[in-house]
């Protein structure tokens, strides 16, 4: 156990600096307090790690801002899993990405957004190293990281490419995993929505030993939950689609390009036609698709985790980590909807128009179909994950060394078993009268065309990266404040990725998907990297860091920092920062195929055309969006200036500030729809870009006489951005008597976000606008008292703008609780609610209705969650 004193030193020390509150001692009385200590004495001159530097110190308070979260505080938080309890932070500024939707271009994860500037650009390093990214995406998947292996998380509020290479601009995030621990726990989870579905539960198993030489932690865990669906909430109740079962179709020959409904559509499924721009346009036969789509997925997923360490003599260990996933994930959606062309010229029998019961048209039409009869669709999910990191470390004389070398596989398996069909067989089978698309029932001939169409798609995307890290820091002379800590490294990595989809997907030939190529890339990265710590005099502080990054596929860059910290006081600090970082194109940016999916936007062409003014002109609704790889792009460079002061009266109190503000370049995204067509409407145009419009084929014009039905809008380098704001956190902790009490603010302040998002654009300001609120603060009240801690927690987002910047979306405050009792026989009982009050959280009503109407980063769709956790140790 006498390892184990660092972490809890460290934790300690940055509660001051930090906002962290410091682990209660369960103790009552001074002996029982002396001997916890000597069970973990360290000597006090021990160095230790911090994240955003790689040199070792005994003052933990370096010149960054670091956030630190530790078990408790994470079991704290109620969440199910590492992202949830990020994402809660008022620094997670826009909320998290968890995968609402299945066939989200961001996958299936779970992921983390510092400061609201991406998830791409948040760095995730587990123990100290980079951890590969999620399918060649960029963005790593915390669900892979069981919470039971998790000692505590350190968030670092800066920029940090000089230290760690790309990715790092909005900040990093270092999970730190358990390796001291003697013996087995045992963790048991039940969560429960008071709405219907998405109920958890998780078992985890935690076993330690250890002997004079050798010591080792194996974390095993287990979680299930059950789905969610749009039709058990109020909100997603009703979904309304113009792609019907029976079909709405448009004569393409016709001047005004409206949809007509299907003779035999119920007259209770008859809408408004609320695609149209202008009035006049007939109604449409409607789906309800949220009767079988859901929110979440059923999951299941087996992580399993060991640290291990072998001392082979006073100056050498060897070391490593072990992990593996399995994780299969079913997601539902509502029976397949796209549209297809039955060409007239194609019809050589006049009696299939009779056959289909729908006027002879002039010209081709398109049908919009609902594929009711192939059944809902089905996501099968499987990903597995493998990962291994061996290495040595020890001291040579004054210097500490260490080599590591790890290898990451990741095998996402994708199958579709049903809900797809063949569209060439289905065009044949309505010439051969033996399918109509504008019936509700089915003759013996209808039943053939669907089994012989029906079709069962696949995707698989593979990754694997290797790495090998060497790092050494020591101390190199003296200045009037101490001695010179210095760091020096070498990175290696080679990525590769391999994506494949089913050949008939590939050929265009399976409605409801695109037709993509399989794609393969890999790339190979060198990063050198040094750092120095100059303690200039007594109490200034100075870091100077740079790192030289070379990629085999784009090029080259190198990215330093100066950091500069001073303490006018003991008791006041004050900090600066000032660095460049960038971010290189993901494998998936560069090599990934083409992605569909059906968006609404304003088509400020169409509504011109109609004469229609630009604030009236209202978004159409599922135009299919597609977008894709792009082999041209760059990196995204940056340049970012931190400010900040420390200050704690007492040991009780601590208040922190920090002022930031951001500068990205030559952005990686996809060009905003919306900005995208007004560029056109205005005359501008954008190499790439391609509209498909009713009765039409994908081209470079914009001309708006007709519906528009698809886009084609491809990564770009497509502008730049400016983010500023501030964070401030305020901790008090005080003993009154046998009561021990704390109490956290944290609040942070986005004060500007403007980017511009097309080639030539102007600034435009998202700051206030749906789904990026101006600020987010929580409260946290802890009482302790004989084993019990009661625990009471406020998380605030503020007021945005709706979608048509008409009216706001109110401010909104979730309130939880917890109650937790360590009883004597070394276990701990905690019972807890998130969201207790059943706040019902503020909804979009000029986007269409359904789940559109939820800003879905920032609110979660459970309502109140009801929990259960049990942890016996032995």
């Amino acid at each position: 156990m006498k390892w184990a004193k660092v972490p809890l030193v460290s934790l300690m020390l940055l509660s001051a600096m930090t906002r962290i509150e410091a682990q209660e001692q369960t103790a009552d009385t001074k002996k029982d307090e002396k001997a916890n200590d000597q069970k973990a004495k360290k000597p006090a001159a021990e160095k230790i790690s911090v994240t955003g530097s790689r040199i070792k110190r005994v003052d933990v308070e370096t010149v960054q801002s670091v956030t630190v979260l530790g078990s408790e505080d994470l079991k704290n938080s109620g969440a199910s899993n590492v992202s949830e309890a990020l994402g809660s932070l008022s620094v997670s500024s826009f909320g998290s990405y968890s995968a609402p939707v299945v066939n989200d271009s961001r996958g299936t994860v779970t992921s983390v957004n510092l400061r609201g500037l991406g998830a791409e650009n948040t760095l995730v390093l587990l123990d100290g190293r980079r951890l590969p990214d999620e399918g060649g995406m960029g963005v790593v998947d915390l669900s892979t990281i069981p919470m039971a292996a998790v000692e505590r998380i350190e968030i670092l509020h800066d920029a940090a490419s000089a230290i760690y290479g790309s990715d790092a601009t909005g900040g990093v995030v270092n999970i730190i995993t358990k390796k001291d621990f003697e013996g087995t726990s045992v963790s048991m989870r039940w969560l429960k929505p008071k709405e219907k579905g998405g109920e958890q539960r998780t078992l985890s198993v935690v076993s330690g030993s250890s002997n004079e030489r050798y010591k080792t932690l194996t974390t095993f865990s287990y979680q299930d939950s059950t789905p969610i669906y749009y039709r058990d909430r109020d909100w997603t109740k009703v979904g309304s689609s113009i792609y019907s079962f029976p079909a709405n179709y448009v004569d393409l020959d016709s001047a005004d390009g409206y949809l007509n409904p299907s003779p035999n559509c119920p007259a209770g499924d008859l809408g408004d036609p609320a695609d149209q721009v202008s009035a006049g346009g007939p109604q449409q036969c409607t789906f309800n698709y949220a009767l079988a789509s859901g929110f979440a997925p059923k999951s299941e997923t087996f992580n399993v985790m060991n640290n291990f360490e072998y001392t082979i003599n006073d100056d050498v260990s060897f070391f490593g980590t072990l992990r593996g996933q399995r994780a299969l994930r079913t997601w539902n959606m509502a029976p397949n909807a796209d549209s297809f062309t039955l060409e007239k010229a194609k019809v050589t029998d006049p009696t299939v128009w009779t056959y289909l019961g729908i006027p002879e048209p002039t010209g081709d039409i398109d049908i919009y179909y609902r594929g009711k009869p192939y059944g809902n669709r089905e996501f099968e999910d499987f990903n597995n994950v493998f990962g291994a990191n061996l290495g040595f470390k020890g001291t040579l004389k004054d210097w500490e060394w260490s080599l590591v070398t790890g290898e990451t596989k990741s095998r996402k398996h994708n199958f579709n078993p049903s809900g797809w069909y063949l569209g060439a067989g289905l065009t044949q089978a309505i010439l051969d009268k033996k399918f109509n698309p504008f019936a509700t029932s089915f003759d013996e001939g209808t039943t053939e065309t669907i089994n012989a169409t029906f079709y069962q798609g696949w995707t698989v995307t593979d990754t694997r990266t290797r790495t090998t890290n060497f790092a050494v820091s020591s101390e190199l002379g003296e200045l009037p404040g101490g001695k010179i800590g210095v760091a020096f490294g070498v990175d290696t990595t080679n990525q590769t990725f391999l994506y494949r989809q089913d050949q008939q997907s590939n050929l265009g030939n399976v409605i409801g998907t695109q037709p993509s190529e399989n794609s393969e890339g890999d790339r190979n990265v060198t990063g050198v990297y040094a750092e120095a710590m100059l303690p200039v005099i007594k109490d200034l502080e100075v870091q100077l860091a740079a790192r030289h990054d070379s990629y085999s596929d784009f090029g080259s860059t190198t990215n330093p920092k100066l950091g500069v910290s001073y303490k006018l006081a003991d008791f006041v600090k004050f900090r600066g920062n000032v660095s460049n970082g960038f971010r290189a194109p993901t494998l998936k940016d560069i090599f990934g195929g083409k992605e569909t999916n059906f968006i609404n936007m304003k088509d400020l062409p169409r509504c011109r055309a109609e004469g229609t003014a630009d604030e009236n002109c209202k978004p159409t609704t599922e135009v299919k969006l597609i977008s894709g790889g792009n082999q041209d792009l760059k990196q995204e460079i940056s340049r970012s200036y931190n400010l900040g002061m420390v200050l704690s009266p007492t040991k009780e109190i601590a208040f922190t500030f920090d002022f930031w503000h951001t500068v990205i370049e030559n952005k990686i995204a996809n060009i905003d729809n919306d900005e995208l067509l007004k560029a056109y409407a205005n005359g501008k145009t954008v190499p790439g870009v391609k509209f498909k419009r009713t009765g039409g084929e994908l081209s470079d014009s914009a001309d708006g006489t007709k519906k528009l039905e698809e886009l084609l809008n491809p990564l770009s380098n497509v502008g730049k951005s400016i983010n500023q704001g501030w964070d401030t956190a305020f901790t008090f902790n005080q003993k009154f008597g046998t009561i021990q009490t704390g109490w956290k603010t944290d609040f942070s302040r986005r004060t500007m976000y403007k980017e511009i998002l097309a080639p030539g654009g102007e600034y435009i300001t998202f700051l206030d606008k749906r789904g990026i609120p101006k600020y987010r603060y929580n409260n946290e009240l802890t009482l302790g008292m004989d084993g019990y801690t009661f625990l009471a927690r406020t998380r605030t987002i503020s007021s945005m703008k709706d979608y048509a910047e008409t009216g706001r979306i109110g401010e909104y405050t979730e309130a939880d609780t917890q109650l937790s009792y360590k009883h004597a026989w070394n276990g701990e009982i905690t019972i807890g609610a998130m969201n207790v009050f059943e706040r019902k959280f503020p909804l979009d009503f000029t986007q269409r209705a359904g789940d559109d109407q939820r800003a879905a980063d920032l609110y979660d769709m459970s309502g109140r969650k009801l929990y259960l956790q049990i942890d016996q140790t032995f």
